[in-house]
């Protein structure tokens, strides 16, 4: 096996970042267990399911508004729709009566 050189720059580096991986590592870990501190399955289960249900109320209000607001558009254009029917109805009604005249 040959012999290395002994690069101290190169290794000083590698061992920096070593060193900071491993301080990250236990700054992660001392975090999370900081996180976890407390955890159980039911709390968890009890905040998932507390979750899940305001999901649903959400999403029963955003129907509701959202099914007012499609009735209204809809009563809003067969009002229009309506609007535009009679003018065209006296339109149509002015010229024949023009014609005969």
């Amino acid at each position: 096996m040959k012999n290395k050189s002994l690069n101290l720059p190169s290794n000083y580096k590698e061992l920096s970042e070593i060193f900071e991986k491993i301080c990250l590592r236990e700054i992660s870990f001392k975090y999370i267990l900081e996180i976890t501190k407390g955890w159980s399955p039911n709390r968890q289960l009890k905040l998932l399911e507390d979750r899940e249900a305001k999901v649903r109320e959400n999403q029963a209000t955003i129907q509701a508004i959202e099914e007012k607001w499609n009735q209204k558009e809809h009563n809003m254009t067969s009002s229009r729709s309506q609007g535009v029917l009679e003018n065209l109805n006296f339109a149509v009604a002015l010229h024949h009566s023009e014609s005969i005249i």
